[in-house]
């Protein structure tokens, strides 16, 4: 057990986790967990007292929460996300969504990346969908690049850098292909203009090559989705990474893992703290399948 496994499951930063255990400790002037040096974390002999009263609370107020909300004939959310490769992940979601819910109105809107936090705080939507590149804790640190205060960022699911070659590429034989073996061939990237996420996301990509003192030869294609790409892709010998294979199926693609890659993108929903309603509640937790903690 871990406080960071904890605030995966909690949608917290693991800073946040451990502050809140600080503070309850304190509290309660008593120690609940003992930390070790590998920074895992186990119950003291208190904390084992205290847990069953602890689940039991939390078994009630869940049952509560189910048995007294259910979504009426006026029910409505507005759901926004940023550019093509969010919308294409967000379509499938919202389609389980509505056919589980069919009484609830949904509104979905299209959001520049630059005007995401700023309508999310002025309540002009309820939930962003967006892709985030790199690791989801750098976003919630008070030294990102955007103003991510009172907003929780909620993970769905997560993509390693794979690639993508047509078939018959000489590589298309291989389990898992290598860095260094694709200085022989063109990579094409998606050109984000002077987006911060597309900086990030080709910064990561170009550094997977610098850390091995390599140059490749990156073609920056003027799209903001994968299709122009895997059309390139698919008539010549050049590769491209991508995030997710989804976007290459009926097609003469063939997508390979990508050795020793640490990147990852992963698709997030975020919401404003305080203004998470029974129906916002209702819909993270049918996406994400877990229990939001707030």
């Amino acid at each position: 057990m871990s406080f960071s496994e904890a605030a995966y499951e909690l949608n917290y930063s693991t800073s946040a986790i451990s502050k809140q255990v600080a503070s309850l400790e304190k509290a309660l002037n008593c120690k609940i967990f003992e930390r070790n040096t590998k920074s895992s974390v186990k119950l003291t002999k208190k904390g084992q007292r205290m847990l069953p009263y602890i689940q039991n609370a939390y078994t009630a107020l869940n049952v509560l929460v189910e048995n007294c909300y259910e979504p009426d004939g006026d029910a409505h959310i507005t759901i926004s996300y940023v550019n093509a490769r969010s919308g294409r992940y967000l379509k499938p979601f919202l389609v389980s969504y509505y056919k589980a819910y069919p009484e609830v109105d949904i509104s979905v809107k299209v959001l520049p990346d630059e005007e995401m936090w700023k309508k999310l705080r002025q309540g002009e939507t309820d939930l962003v969908f967006r892709v985030l590149p790199g690791d989801i804790a750098e976003y919630e640190s008070p030294n990102n690049s955007y103003d991510t205060r009172g907003v929780m960022i909620i993970p769905v699911e997560s993509f390693d850098f794979k690639i993508a070659m047509r078939e018959g590429h000489p590589l298309s034989g291989r389990e898992c292909v290598k860095i260094e073996e694709l200085i022989n061939y063109q990579i094409l990237h998606i050109r984000f203009g002077d987006s911060f996420m597309g900086r990030i996301n080709y910064d990561a990509f170009a550094k997977l090559f610098k850390d091995k003192g390599l140059e490749p030869r990156i073609k920056l294609v003027n799209d903001d989705s994968d299709l122009l790409i895997l059309d390139l892709v698919e008539g010549s010998d050049a590769v491209a990474p991508v995030l997710d294979s989804r976007a290459a199926e009926s097609r003469k693609i063939i997508v390979k893992p990508l050795e020793g890659t640490p990147y990852k993108m992963t698709v997030c929903l975020l919401c404003i703290k305080d203004s998470v309603t029974p129906l916002v509640r209702q819909f993270i937790e049918f996406i994400t399948g877990r229990k939001l903690m707030i």
